[in-house]
């Protein structure tokens, strides 16, 4: 018999969901593996037409990947598509009993997006015994962990906190991620739950309670998060730096993202960029200054040094960023550096110009040509250098150098909260840091939550202020 068959884990004591009768053309069998259990599954005849709108909904989730971690979309953008994303699967609720049908298509060809829609489904009609399913599909395989995730992130707390004791009762450390995982995104203060999990053995658990640890700001737990700085596991060392940061530690933790930085080779390092993210919001200017001088005397990749002038905020910087907007390999990158600090919209002021005529590099239509990384600045638009140089002129006085700055204003705890209401992603990663170091016991601004979340915590955030 086709079919796949996955881990089946005792979680009888779970929440008495009901569960639906199992849908015609679907078998579901019980039979032992290797003295356990598992739960195989015959992919139906013919999947439903409700389909169609499944796999556009998986489509926009994989945009939706896209707009958190690129650079220029808003907040207005995200909730756009968050409703697009959310008016489809109303399609797929209202549609009879059609996530029983559809989650085959999930099962037998796994993503992280058909993972996402399906796990949303499934926790809003409760549905015990597919949750487990999918929560043993996810385990076997890091790739769909995020899709799950991400579904757990989008269902109300209302939904999902019911299963948080049992997920954390569970010895499957996944299981118990995901418990921790949901206190994260509702920045839920389980000190308890959070004091166990940061003193256990298992690296993916320490990293994910470091994680949650800082963002919530857990100050208690500051002592255990600065004894992990000496953890044998870099990335461990790195969440522990990360972590103490946030929560108002900042010599050993800066002193270690420096060394992270500045280690030989550190430049192709997937932590690089987020150690300098970090040291931009939370260093004073002088060091910064006098770190950002360190780092360009090792001949380091300047685009990094471009990223983190940007989200320093430093007026200084505007002079070598705007020399920079002449190179045609970096002149987007500085600009979009530029318009971080200075808040000036290209497109809407008509500082843009189109590409170069003789650009080359990125992927194209050619057959033969074998170059296949993509433009890594291709939501960026093309910066006129010299009406941008002239804006300057007419503009720079009302900037003082020695400052920080975020969309033209300096980084006050207002013009943060109002550049996460207005600004682009970039700006609005800068100024989620830029609030935790300012208040360290407060929780970070998760630019990765449903965007109707996001909208409901910025309206309480600026009518305390």
């Amino acid at each position: 018999m086709n079919g796949l068959r996955i881990p089946w884990r005792n979680t009888s004591n779970w929440p008495n969901w009901t569960c639906p009768t199992t849908n015609k053309g679907v078998t579901v069998i019980l039979a032992p593996t290797n003295n356990a259990q598992s739960y195989t599954y015959r992919h139906p005849q013919e999947l439903p037409q409700v389909l169609e709108q499944y796999l556009e909904a998986a489509f926009l989730y994989t945009q939706r990947q896209d707009l958190i971690s690129g650079p220029s979309r808003s907040l207005q953008d995200n909730m756009l598509l968050d409703l697009r994303i959310d008016a489809l699967l109303d399609g797929l609720r209202v549609s009879p009993n059609p996530s029983a049908q559809i989650v085959m298509q999930a099962l037998e060809e796994p993503s992280p997006e058909l993972l996402f829609l399906t796990c949303i489904l499934t926790l809003e009609s409760k549905n015990t015994p597919r949750l487990k399913q999918l929560l043993a599909l996810a385990e076997t395989d890091s790739d769909l962990q995020k899709g799950l995730l991400d579904a757990f992130s989008w269902v109300p707390l209302s939904f999902t906190q019911p299963l948080i004791p049992h997920l954390l009762a569970f010895n499957s450390t996944f299981f118990r991620q995901v418990g921790l995982h949901l206190y994260r995104q509702h920045q839920i203060h389980a000190d308890t739950e959070f004091e166990r999990a940061i003193t256990q053995q298992e690296p993916s658990m320490l990293a994910c309670a470091l994680q949650a640890v800082g963002e919530i700001g857990m100050l208690d737990l500051l002592p255990h998060c600065l004894a992990l700085l000496n953890h044998e596991r870099a990335d461990i060392r790195f969440m522990a730096a990360r972590s103490c940061a946030m929560l108002g530690e900042r010599e050993r933790s800066l002193a270690y993202l420096r060394q992270i930085a500045l280690e030989p080779g550190s430049l192709s390092s997937p932590l690089t960029k987020s150690a300098l993210a970090l040291l931009a919001a939370f260093m004073p200017l002088p060091e910064a200054h006098l770190f950002l001088s360190s780092l360009a005397s090792q001949n380091p990749d300047r685009r990094l040094l471009i990223h983190m002038a940007g989200e320093l905020g430093d007026p200084a910087s505007v002079p070598a960023l705007l020399r920079l907007m002449q190179d045609k390999t970096l002149s987007r990158l500085a600009a979009h550096a530029f318009c971080i600090i200075t808040g000036l919209d290209l497109v809407e002021n008509d500082l843009e110009q189109a590409p170069p005529e003789d650009l080359t590099g990125g992927p194209n239509d050619d057959p033969d040509d074998d170059a296949v990384d993509s433009d890594p600045d291709e939501d960026l638009p093309w910066p006129n250098q010299q009406q941008v140089v002239a804006w300057w002129t007419n503009h720079g006085s009302a900037f003082k150098a020695g400052s920080r700055y975020l969309a033209g204003k300096e980084a006050t705890q207002h013009n943060c909260l109002a550049v996460l209401e207005h600004g682009c992603q970039a700006q609005r990663r800068a100024a989620a840091l830029q609030l935790k170091a300012i208040s360290p016991s407060s929780p970070l601004f998760l630019l990765d939550a449903p965007a109707w979340r996001q909208a409901a915590r910025l309206k309480a955030l600026i009518a305390s202020v």
